[in-house]
């Protein structure tokens, strides 16, 4: 799927939360989106997801714009994992996946949805997990539920907010191997999150966003180049400094 958006603002009473957004993501990539707390990335996705209505501008995901009649088939096809997981405490991970597969696809037959459970399980390695009460799972199993669920629908886009925060090392290269296979699925990704690390392990583009405005969009090869950054092995930190003139360390405490 591919994400189209222009001069999209949103303003909530008397503050503008987005600024004149430029944003293309395109068919099939993995798209990273920064910037410091504050700055606008959850509710610039909430905005593309049709969740907040714009107050000008405009967006498009495959040539829809969320406030159109057919939007709502589109969504069928969109999964999305939010900074709060949402799942039930109360069910097991095959449970949380039964539930959120009936809301989408009430009139499925028995076999398609166990069908569907057990490839979105096998994807994210958790079907060893299927009768494990969620409260026994780590964080990062957790968010591999999270993620299954968003996948049990085979959707086309997959929207990430901060995916990693809570993870220890190894749950970030079980999360970043992941997305990776589902991205190698034709899948695209779009995903926000403050770990520029795995961002620029796994990302084939970058939008820097601050004060609800896109500064800065391109590949991190390109953003090399435009900020004079040679001589040495540059990370994504740099340029992330560069762009914000300040401490990226600072910023993160």
């Amino acid at each position: 799927m591919e994400i189209i958006a222009i001069e999209l603002s949103k303003k909530i009473k008397d503050k503008n939360i987005l600024n004149s957004v430029y944003l293309h993501v395109k068919k099939g990539e993995i798209y990273g989106l920064i910037g410091p707390n504050g700055a606008g990335k959850t509710s610039l996705i909430r905005t593309l997801l049709g969740i907040y209505k714009p107050t000008s501008g405009s967006v498009t995901i495959n040539g829809v714009s969320p406030v159109d009649k057919e939007f709502i088939k589109l969504k069928y096809k969109i999964g999305v994992v939010m900074d709060h997981l949402g799942l039930y405490k109360d069910l097991t991970v095959w449970e949380n996946l039964e539930f959120f597969h009936r809301i989408y696809f009430p009139n499925a037959k028995k076999n398609i949805r166990k069908e569907d459970i057990e490839l979105a399980l096998k994807i994210t390695n958790m079907h060893h997990k299927r009768y494990e009460n969620i409260v026994f799972l780590s964080r990062g199993q957790k968010q591999r539920l999270a993620i299954s669920r968003a996948l049990v629908i085979k959707p086309k886009l997959l929207v990430l907010d901060e995916p990693t925060t809570g993870l220890d090392v190894e749950g970030r290269i079980l999360l970043r191997e992941l997305l990776k296979n589902i991205n190698d699925m034709g899948i695209t990704i779009l995903l926000s999150s403050h770990n520029l690390n795995e961002l620029q392990k796994i990302c084939s583009t970058f939008a820097f966003i601050n004060h609800g405005k896109i500064v800065e969009e391109s590949n991190f090869n390109e953003l090399k180049i435009k900020y004079k950054l040679f001589g040495k092995e540059f990370s994504l930190e740099d340029i992330y400094q560069e762009i914000f003139k300040l401490d990226y360390k600072k910023d993160r405490e």
